[in-house]
């Protein structure tokens, strides 16, 4: 039975309802709907939902359907595959109509709870179902898994939250405790207030949660110490929803952009957070909303273009950006499933300019970097601020080709000269960033001009060529295109060959790829058969793979336009995913995908026998197993003239003869050039040498050094000038390949271990000699323990391999983090420049909502921290600031002042709803206007915002923050006569 108080339960539970409501919405772009919530339930007979309770399901629209709900209820996959507690089966053989079901169920739940605590008189016993309560403490169970494993917790430290105890010691059989003191039910089939709080948390935001387990009133985890409430909050939140985020508009200037960078200085990278220890990972976790600081994604691009953009640092060249999709026409098809769907035919519209010149209300623009490259783009003839796309004669819209390529390792380079050329007063004696791009550029296409027309012919050895692209054109013979090279040095290429060898790597790569995918499917097999690390075999992942690999070895004679369309690739993605219900229509839809019984059917997709399209994991062996034997029969017979997949038709692989070249050439001219890597070295060097070494004798001591890279220069610059390091890029770290090496386990699990980077250093010198002895070692162990008879050749072999797979992880990711430290040196260069030298009329953080509402936040740089403005900058997302502008009118308050109110109001709004709920249990009566407000204010904080202003307050009355949320307690509380 729950005894806590009904008036938290309400408020909580309210602000559940409301989540669920704003992320199951019937359109596309979901919103609070900032009403009373009337019911969850009625939300899945939306058209929307309608797909779950079909008998022969549309494909596409099932998989849009599932993956709302999956993003709504992250624990949904988990209750369909164990509806109770003796069976188990496999994802893709869960019916649609079982996610309703379970959904259904859920939010009826929810409902009754929300009805229950939300009327004053009502009593709080719930009686839930024995199978959901399983289903619920299935959850906690997996929660707690998810929670050790992420913030890598101890037995130790999940102790409180151990729901099994040993039946007899020692031993492996495991029993519910019967002293758990957070039971859920109370035997009688009713929720306790332990299971209550937990099922509200699966609808709830972290910081919502956090409130909730730390509410003085409910006193459920008070007795536990603040470490332990910290693992229940991690635990109780392991399956929080994903819910729609409010967009907005954040309005840009250079203070904004300064504290941009240094709140993104201050998060440490993901690759980092992943190695690091459980007492580190929590030291990063935020003590305001208990989210870890931790990188989502690089923003350094964006942060570095955004510099260029807002400085003007540019006068002609401008970024690639996106501008979003225009729809080009829509109608009704009919799908390889034969269903028939709306098709949508879009298209991206890219353009080049500064983004908060061409962002507005409508339209969010944001810079566009293609595989780690920015499009640049200007005209000679005059400088604009945007160049938009420009319209055919069919009126369809054509994109801008870039004229050139840059890559986005050269952002911090370029960066750090456009940094060092402002501070010292912009010398004429150095180039800037913008006539090195340019004059590169324009020397790139007068040498591809020359080698076209013939102007420039092969000049016999590469030290010739190279003196004359030094002398004439000003590059550099390594940076221009590999063919070219072997032209003008008068290299002689044998095409052909080429093209064998090239398909032998190819194709053995392939056959490597899918022996082991082959071999990994059948580990987990034996492994779900009950092995210690049974888990679920990843049944979309292979429908993604499979529907991959259909197309691209799939030939075609029409140059790809007789393949699928993009709504057709989708739709047999989905059938391949959802195998159980179009098994029988599976060969059909590969028929009308022309994958088989077609001029370009797959060249071994009909040899899968019927047999094995019973299910997908089956069919995926069998496709693999044809796969293999496929490419190593084209291997042994040397079929690669036949093989669609290699592109013999290629022009790389027509004869190398001098029209080649010039075609070649002629292409290159109509292409965007790119840019080589270390383009602004020399400049940077320079620089320094001048302007900056004699009065930084260190900086003077790593110019003189032989080889010397820009990343190396940064880093000596920010020493020599005072400039600090992030601490976390010195804490210890684990990595796979020296626990193995070292080998420490405790029963039979493998320990973490933790070194400093200079101790992975030291042992990178010794690698190579520790490997081996690993392996020696593993050998003996394995002839010891087994009773086959192993080859020590193949054996060791094989142990080298795992070990060299390890070491490219290691080597791979320590590389990303150096990257990494490069970047925040510069961020926090920049940041502070930028801090440094804006304006007071910029220290507004000005956001516009959707619907025209506009709220200015003054930025007191005396006042604010890296950490405060990272909270600050996930303001404009909350809900309750549209409702909050209102009151404020326009103003610009204090983000000191806007915290507190909104940390205020998660107090007062509990303290509203007991005093909403004592006026109606008590039955006090009520004026008309106090009817009428109190109705007002009960929707508005049950909605969680805020409620309107009175059309009459009090005489004199001004809003001011903090306080608001405060004022509305009080009118509540005179309601009551106090």
């Amino acid at each position: 039975m729950i005894k806590g108080p009904k008036y938290v339960y309400a408020a909580y539970l309210t602000m559940a309802t409301n989540n669920i409501m704003a992320a199951l919405a019937d359109d596309e772009k979901p919103t609070r709907t900032g009403v009373l919530p009337t019911g969850t339930v009625a939300l899945l007979e939306q058209p929307f939902y309608a797909v779950l309770k079909e008998a022969k399901p549309e494909a596409t629209r099932l998989e849009m359907v599932l993956n709302r709900l999956r993003m709504t209820f992250p624990f949904l996959d988990l209750i369909v595959t164990s509806p109770d507690a003796s069976i188990r089966r496999p994802l893709s053989s869960v019916q649609p109509i079982d996610y309703y079901y379970i959904t259904h169920q859920l939010l009826s739940l929810l409902d009754q709870l929300t009805a229950t605590c939300m009327r004053a008189d009502a009593a709080c016993t719930v009686l839930v179902d024995y199978t959901l309560q399983e289903q619920l403490k299935r959850c906690f169970d997996e929660s707690r898994r998810m929670a050790a494993e992420k913030f890598r917790y101890s037995e130790i430290d999940l102790a409180c939250l151990e729901r099994f105890r040993r039946k007899f010691p020692y031993s492996a059989h495991l029993v519910e405790d019967s002293h758990f003191p957070y039971k859920f039910d109370d035997g009688d089939g009713q929720l306790t207030d332990y299971g209550l709080v937990f099922f509200i948390c699966l609808f709830l935001g972290k910081h919502a949660t956090t409130c909730l387990l730390n509410e003085p009133d409910l006193l459920l985890f008070q007795e536990e110490s603040e470490p332990a409430r910290q693992v229940c909050c991690e635990v109780f939140t392991a399956y929080r929803p994903h819910l729609p985020k409010r967009h907005t508009n954040v309005g840009m200037n250079t203070a904004v952009l300064g504290w941009d960078m240094l709140a993104e200085r201050s998060k440490c990278p993901a690759e980092l957070y992943s190695l690091l220890s459980k007492t580190d990972r929590v030291s990063l976790v935020d003590t305001v909303d208990g989210y870890p600081r931790k990188r989502s994604a690089d923003r350094f691009p964006p942060l570095i273009l955004a510099y260029f953009d807002l400085t003007q640092a540019f006068r002609k060249i401008r970024f690639q950006v996106s501008m979003g999709k225009q729809t080009l026409q829509s109608y009704q098809k009919q799908t390889v499933d034969g269903a028939v769907q709306e098709r949508v035919i879009r298209k991206s519209l890219n353009a080049f300019g500064r983004p908060h010149l061409l962002s507005d209300e409508t339209t969010h623009v944001q810079y566009l970097l293609k595989g780690n490259k920015i499009g640049l783009y200007w005209e000679d003839a005059e400088s604009k601020d945007a160049y938009l796309p420009t319209n055919t004669a069919s009126g369809k819209p054509l994109n801008r080709q870039p004229l050139c390529w840059l890559s986005g390792y050269e952002l911090a380079p370029m960066a750090f000269l456009q940094c060092l050329y402002v501070e010292a007063g912009c010398p004429e004696d150095v180039l800037t960033p913008e006539a090195i791009i340019t004059e590169y550029t324009e020397s790139y296409r007068r040498l591809f001009q020359n080698v076209a027309t013939g102007q420039l012919l092969p000049q016999g050895h590469p030290a010739k060529a190279s003196l004359t692209l030094s002398r004439n054109y000003n590059l550099r013979f390594t940076h221009i295109p590999k063919e070219l090279q072997n032209y003008l040095s008068g290299k002689p290429v044998n095409i052909e060959e080429q093209f064998y060898q090239s398909a032998d790597e190819t194709v053995e790569r392939m056959i490597k790829i899918s022996k082991s995918q082959l071999n990994k499917v059948n580990q987990t097999e034996r492994a779900m058969r009950g092995g210690r690390t049974s888990h679920m075999l990843n049944t979309e992942k292979m429908a993604d793979f499979l529907a991959a690999d259909f197309l691209a070895l799939q030939p075609t004679q029409a140059d790809g336009k007789d393949k699928l369309t993009g709504l057709n690739y989708h739709t047999l993605r989905s059938s391949l995913i959802h195998f159980n219900l179009y098994q029988s229509r599976l060969y059909g839809i590969f028929v009308r995908c022309r994958l088989v019984d077609s001029p370009i059917e797959h060249p071994f997709l009909a040899c899968i026998p019927k047999e094995f399209y019973t299910d997908i994991v089956r069919f995926y062996k069998a496709y693999l197993r044809e796969k293999i034997r496929y490419l190593s029969y084209c291997r042994d017979k040397q079929m690669y003239v036949d093989c669609y997949f290699l592109h013999v038709d290629r022009r790389k692989w027509d004869v190398h003869d001098h029209s080649y070249y010039r075609d070649l050439a002629a292409r290159y001219l109509q292409q965007p050039i790119e840019l080589p890597r270390g383009l602004f070295a020399d400049a940077v060097k320079r620089l320094l040498s001048v302007h900056f070494a004699p009065s930084m004798p260190t900086l003077a001591a790593a110019l003189q050094q032989e080889h010397c890279n820009v990343s190396y220069l940064i880093q000596s610059y920010c020493q020599a000038s005072g400039a600090g390091e992030q601490p976390f890029y010195k804490w210890k770290r684990s990595y796979r390949l020296f626990n193995l090496l070292d080998g420490q386990y405790v029963d039979k699990r493998l320990e973490a271990q933790y070194y400093t980077v200079k101790e992975m250093e030291q042992r990178s010198r010794t690698l190579k000699g520790e490997m081996a002895e690993y392996c020696s070692q593993q050998f003996e162990q394995a002839i010891r323990s087994s009773r086959r008879v192993l080859n020590r050749k193949s054996y060791l072999s094989l142990q080298q391999n795992r070990l060299r797979h390890l070491v490219a992880e290691y080597t791979g990711t320590e590389k990303q983090l150096r990257l990494y430290q490069t970047q925040d040196r510069m961020l926090q260069l920049i940041g502070s420049h930028l801090l440094a030298t804006a304006e007071a009329e910029d220290n507004n953080l000005t956001v516009r909502y959707p619907d025209g509402q506009t709220l200015s936040v003054r930025l007191n740089i005396a006042l604010l921290s890296p950490e405060i403005y990272a909270q600050l900058r996930r303001i404009p997302r909350d809900n309750r600031l549209p409702s909050l502008s209102v009151y404020l009118a326009g103003k610009i308050v204090e983000p000191t002042a806007l915290l507190q109110e909104l940390e205020t109001y998660d107090r007062y709004r509990i303290l509203i709803v007991q005093l909403i709920q004592n006026i109606e249990r008590n039955r006090i009566s009520l004026s008309e206007a106090d009817a009428r407000r109190l109705a007002v204010i009960r929707q508005a904080i049950y909605a969680d915002t805020y409620p309107a202003p009175p059309q009459m307050p009090d005489a004199n009355h001004t809003w001011e923050l903090p306080g608001i949320i405060e004022h509305t307690y009080r009118e509540t509380l005179a309601m009551m006569g106090h």
